[in-house]
């Protein structure tokens, strides 16, 4: 059976759709029955997030006393629906080359598809209005008899037979709940990171986790790394962050476990902050900061800021040792990296390896087969002399750079600048110029 409205594609309309169904052919096809199942997608008017939809269901389940369950085609698989291959497709063969000039002509093409296995279609014109923006409170959700199952509860559950509850009107436009401010969530407190700093990591993370695919996120990705920085280092929830920054629980726990992924697989730690910031307690949606509030960037802070952009190429190169296990980045008060072993186990060709890869620093292109007196492929058995040079000088450096350890570079370093060298080097971008203890 298959219907055809004049109005708002809503959540009424599916329903009424099926009470037609049920009325018109299915209660007499299965006067047995107890407990329909309905097979729904997951978007749109009859949705898994839709409100309407599973209040609207409970009128049909009250009327004819039967147990609606009702199982949503899991997001993007609306093509797995059995419906769309035994009836809906034969309908669009039918109707393919008449044009669709009227609500009548729509409906014959519709009653007129046949299929030489069978198929008979029941078309009907639905003429009622269904007016769209019909808002559903938690109360009257609550109150439905909506057990759930076991399974993706969101997706799988039935509406028990009970008095139909009140279908609200169609609501005006109300202003929206203003949002809280999130101009305090990117500074330093709660992040343990400076604007610079947060927009580096967001631009190391990015490759891996702004792709671009699939479906939009509800958080752009700078977003999604604020996010995740504030969650270990001030010990917000999910549900907290889903209401600062106007999502859902769900899609702030998705971030969540997508971010830090990609943290560990660049080897970047967060450290919890040692007192909780005070920035959040201070700022309320539709709440102006106090005015003794003050932004807890501090000018020693940015003038470290400053000198970082300066390591900036240094940076880049330091992403690739993360992947090696040579370092690992802290994120925090003493933020930098640190070393993944002990300096004696790491050589300077690990190094090397770790930037520039395994393979060799020369390769050979074979240019003696090419040209107008090229040699024959079979005649090339044994390497070229420019090669066997080259593959004689790498050998020699890489056995070269393999015998120098980390820990004999900072004793060169050490025996060239003076005692206490490396820690003047290492206390250089830190607020106060104290090294780190």
């Amino acid at each position: 059976m298959g219907q055809r409205g004049t109005d708002h594609d809503t959540a009424a309309f599916a329903v009424e759709s099926i009470h037609r169904w049920w009325h018109g052919q299915g209660q007499a096809a299965y006067p047995q029955a107890t407990q329909p199942l309905i097979t729904a997608d997951a978007g749109r008017s009859n949705g898994y997030r839709t409100r309407t939809w599973k209040l609207q269901l409970a009128r049909p389940a009250a009327e004819t006393g039967l147990t609606v369950t009702v199982c949503h085609l899991p997001p993007g698989t609306s093509k797995w629906n059995k419906i769309e291959h035994r009836l809906f497709s034969h309908i669009t063969m039918n109707g393919r080359g008449h044009p669709l000039t009227s609500h009548e002509v729509i409906i014959e093409s519709i009653a007129t598809t046949t299929t030489r296995t069978g198929l008979r279609v029941t078309a009907q014109l639905d003429t009622n209005a269904y007016p769209a923006g019909v808002a559903i409170d938690d109360a009257e959700i609550a109150a439905l008899p909506l057990p759930r199952h076991a399974f993706h509860d969101d997706w799988n559950y039935a509406l028990h037979p009970q008095p139909a509850p009140a279908i609200p009107a169609a609501r005006s436009p109300q202003t929206p709940t203003q949002k809280w401010d999130q101009a305090p969530l990117s500074e330093p407190a709660p992040t343990g990171l400076s604007s610079h700093e947060l927009d580096d990591l967001t631009q190391v993370l990015a490759p891996d986790g702004d792709t671009g695919h699939g479906r939009p996120p509800r958080l752009a990705f700078p977003d999604q790394v604020l996010a995740t920085m504030s969650h270990p280092r001030v010990n917000l929830a999910a549900q907290p962050l889903a209401v600062l920054y106007g999502s859902s629980h769900t899609a702030i726990h998705r971030t969540l476990l997508k971010i830090r992924r990609l943290l560990d697989v660049h080897g970047i730690s967060v450290s919890p902050a040692t007192t909780p910031p005070t920035v959040l307690a201070t700022h309320r949606p539709g709440h102006p900061p106090s005015p003794g509030h003050r932004p807890k960037q501090r000018p020693q802070q940015q003038d470290q800021d400053d000198k970082l952009m300066i390591c900036k190429p240094i940076a880049k190169q330091l992403q690739a040792l993360p992947r090696a296990e040579l370092v690992r980045s802290v994120v925090g008060p003493s933020r930098g990296y640190v070393l993944g072993r002990s300096p004696e186990r790491i050589t300077v060709l690990d190094v090397v390896k770790a930037i520039d890869g395994p393979g060799p620093a020369f390769v050979c292109t074979e240019i003696r087969q090419r040209g107008p007196m090229a040699t024959p492929p079979e005649a090339c058995t044994a390497p070229c002399a420019i090669a066997a040079a080259m593959a004689s000088a790498e050998s020699a450096w890489r056995e070269a750079l393999w015998a120098v350890t980390i820990a004999d570079l900072a004793r060169q370093v050490e025996a060239g600048y003076g005692e206490g060298a490396l820690a003047r080097i290492g206390a250089w971008p830190r607020p106060g110029g104290a090294p780190e203890e």
